[in-house]
């Protein structure tokens, strides 16, 4: 508003200087009336407004152009007046956005706001929801509870009244109230004990409470029976009786859960007392003495509704009397109550055996048609006939015979599955060594043995880990493991994919202390590391490589050895190439063998070979020759014609040459090497002493060789000099010469070259002309 208001106000303070600037204009010009003439001059008439002192036209030319300059003043302050106002009505607009964004915040914020409240509001009904849910809980748990305490009261009462008339009248009882104090004589009907086909008894936690399934046609089904610690069986009426009664019927006695309910007598009419009626469990109780029922003994039911269920069976199995836990007598227990018992092999197949070998965790299994291994078992027959599809979770889903009766146990089924032990290798020295431990998938991990562990089992665990082989360690040098060590032998013949298709023996015979827990290095070629020993010179002998991760040199077998994988081996060492030789045999391992290179590999891990070949001895060791290069320089001098000879091979350090033996024809292939035709010798120590090592003593050329690596070399690294006998040379010709920089051919400045080395000047220091002279003849002047 502040701002339409002084907006409003400059537009009329402009408006009025307009006017006042038009006043000035009429006021001093007036109205000045042209009229021509015949005679071609003009004559004004000025018109004066009243006031005004009268004059002629042209007199009033000064005052009219101040007017006009005082007008182009107003003029200006009025277009400074209107930015003015263009900046306020700017001003005005950004002012106006700012203001709807604000709005249009406000807006988002009302609606956020409303949202968290809408959801706090909801969150909190559900809250007062689960609050109500629980007080009606508690309620319930609370009558039960006091119902209880009065039918306990009532007991009590029932208790103290017949103790006193059985010791004050001698009056014996016709109907027992307690399932402990019943005697014979007082029974109104007669109860012949028929022990059922199945029964499957447990004791409660807290109660004291005893459940079993009675005449059931296998032993997950039943009529439910219960007594009170070691009192008369009964059962337990129908009334309000479904799945979560059965579900903790079933869970007590150690099966799955409840599958069917059973009512009205479905297993037949339980005969004596009907103990529990009215059960109501929630479902999440471990004993039925938990669940909320009448008083113990108090029902209005008869037998005819007798309360049955139907449970799920667990089916564990287990394979005992084997070397190894893969393999054994088969041994399955339908409950968790249950006694462990055999299986008859009647109708018993290879598909049953891959079955409860898939069952019990393994990739597949077959039978054993002789048991004597693993021996008779003892006890129950559970199955017999048995037949399962490819696709059953538990051999209970098999179909079966339960507790056949034409069955002994000399027809005890026995299987040996596929294992796939697992292998890993633990300790703090790196992924690729450590102590070696084994599980069957299981979960729990043990040791082996160090008894008869070697490189082959080495072999074997370290391929089944992705490596290509590896080495033994035995004595716990990788440290001593708390658990079990699961093997005492382990034999492999070394080819083997993994430790499960090895000859396993004396699984957890407690024979062994984890003193002896064995360990691996395992290896992987990778790039490794190569190298040739024993020959003369660094580019020639015997091939040693050492594999990736590995600690160990070794030899590679000749069998198949050719001058194309000594080419392979030479460049992999920065060589351009070389030939197959021998160098005698060496000691320790044999890496590879059968050595096949294309010729194009980079590294000879990247040919085809065979990993620790079995069939080769140390004598039969490759070997190579290289195509050797020696690299030269000259030091200990400011010229760079002459000075101290230093050399060294493709991959070693700079060193010096002894002058044993040397000469001009030795002098002249150093030269001719660096690019200079000619060269003297120069002996003990002429331009100096080096440092570091003394290669060569005893170089021996001819004169015509192009490198030193030409020469006859008796012997690289052996000597028996010191620095006071490095040798040198002086080179001489072949320096070329060129002018530059000058406005012609004939000058310039002088530039050098010394054989092919890099082109530079020459100082000035006593230049002279006589110098010039040598240079110019040298370029073809005079």
């Amino acid at each position: 508003k502040m701002a339409r208001v002084l907006l409003f106000a400059v537009v009329l303070t402009a408006c009025s200087l307009s006017a006042r600037a038009q006043d000035v204009r009429s006021n001093r010009v007036g109205s000045c009336m042209r009229d021509y003439k015949d005679n071609r001059h003009c004559s004004y008439t000025f018109v004066v407004p009243p006031g005004y002192q009268t004059g002629s036209c042209s007199g009033q030319t000064s005052s009219t152009a101040e007017a006009e300059e005082e007008t182009d003043g107003l003029k200006n302050q009025v277009n400074r007046l209107w930015a003015v106002v263009d900046a306020l009505l700017s001003r005005v607009d950004s002012l106006s956005g700012q203001l709807s964004e604000e709005k249009t915040r406000s807006a988002e914020l009302k609606v956020n706001l409303t949202q968290k409240l809408e959801e706090q509001e909801t969150r909190l009904q559900t809250q007062e929801q689960v609050l109500s849910a629980e007080i009606v809980r508690s309620s319930k748990l609370e009558q039960n509870l006091t119902r209880e305490l009065q039918d306990m009261e009532e007991r009590l009462g029932v208790m103290c009244s017949c103790d006193e008339q059985s010791s004050g009248n001698n009056v014996e009882p016709t109907k027992p109230t307690s399932p402990t104090e019943q005697p014979a004589t007082a029974e109104i009907s007669p109860r012949i004990p028929i022990p059922p086909p199945f029964a499957t008894e447990i004791v409660g936690l807290d109660t004291g409470f005893q459940l079993r399934l009675a005449d059931g046609s296998t032993p997950l089904e039943g009529r439910v029976e219960v007594r009170n610690a070691t009192g008369q069986w009964g059962s337990i009426c129908d009334d309000n009786w479904d799945l979560q009664d059965a579900h903790v019927v079933c869970r007590q006695l150690g099966f799955g859960a409840a599958l069917e309910v059973k009512l009205a007598g479905h297993f037949g009419e339980g005969s004596g007392n009907i103990w529990l009626d009215e059960v109501a469990c929630w479902g999440n109780e471990k004993n039925i003495g938990d669940c909320p029922a009448n008083p113990w003994g108090r029902s209005d039911c008869s037998h005819k509704e007798d309360a049955g269920v139907v449970c799920e069976g667990e089916g564990a199995l287990r394979l005992v009397a084997g070397h190894v836990p893969w393999e054994g007598r088969l041994e399955v227990r339908p409950g968790d109550t249950l006694d462990w018992g055999a299986v008859c092999n009647t109708g018993w197949s290879e598909a049953n055996a891959g079955v409860v070998c898939r069952l019990m965790g393994y990739t597949s299994g077959q039978n054993v048609a002789d048991i004597s291994p693993f021996g008779e078992g003892t006890g129950r027959i559970w199955f017999g006939d048995v037949t399962c599809g490819n696709d059953v979770s538990n051999i209970l889903s098999c179909a079966l015979t339960w507790e056949p009766t034409s069955c002994d146990h000399s027809m005890d089924v026995a299987v040996k599955c596929q294992a796939d032990l697992s292998v890993r290798l633990t300790g703090d020295q790196g992924p690729s060594q450590g102590r070696v431990e084994i599980s069957t998938g299981n979960g729990e991990w043990g040791t082996i043995c160090g008894d008869g562990f070697n490189d082959r089992d080495a072999q074997v665990v370290c391929r089944q880990l992705g490596y290509v082989g590896g080495v033994a360690v035995v004595g716990g040098d990788f440290g001593e493991e708390t658990g079990e060590v699961w093997l005492d032998t382990l034999n492999c013949v070394g080819d083997e994919s993994s430790v499960s298709t090895c000859e396993l023996s004396g699984w957890k015979t407690d024979n062994c202390t984890h003193k002896g827990d064995t360990g691996a290095i395992c290896v992987s070629p990778g790039d490794g590391d190569i190298r040739l020993v024993e020959g003369h010179v660094p580019w020639e002998g015997r091939l040693d490589i050492r594999p990736a991760e590995s600690i160990h040199w070794g030899a590679v077998c000749n069998r198949g050895w050719s001058d194309v994988n000594a080419g392979v081996v030479c460049r992999q060492m920065g060589y351009s190439g070389g030939v197959a030789a021998a160098f005698g045999a060496g000691t320790g391992k044999i890496w590879l063998g059968d050595v096949t290179c294309s010729g194009k590999e980079n590294n000879i891990t990247s040919c085809d070979f065979t990993w620790q070949p079995s069939n080769c001895d140390r004598s039969h060791d490759v070997g190579v020759t290289c195509r050797g290069e020696v690299f030269v320089r000259l030091n200990g001098s400011q010229d760079p014609l002459e000075g101290r000879v230093e050399i060294r091979d493709i991959q070693g350090e700079w060193g010096t040459i002894c002058d044993k033996g040397w000469d001009g024809r030795d002098a002249q292939v150093v030269c001719r090497q660096l690019g200079y035709p000619v060269g003297f010798a120069r002996m003990g120590g002429a331009f100096g002493e080096g440092t570091g090592p003394i290669w060569l003593e005893n170089l021996n050329c001819s004169g015509h060789e192009a490198s030193v690596a030409d020469c006859h070399i008796s012997s690289w690294g052996s000597h028996d000099c010191a620095h006071g006998n490095d040798v040198g040379v002086i080179c001489a010709g072949n320096v070329s010469v060129r002018l530059r920089g000058g406005v012609n051919s004939t000058e310039g400045r002088v530039e050098v070259r010394p054989g092919d080395g890099e082109w530079g000047t020459i100082c000035d220091d006593n230049w002279d002309d006589r110098d010039a002279l040598v240079m110019c003849r040298q370029l073809g002047y005079y």
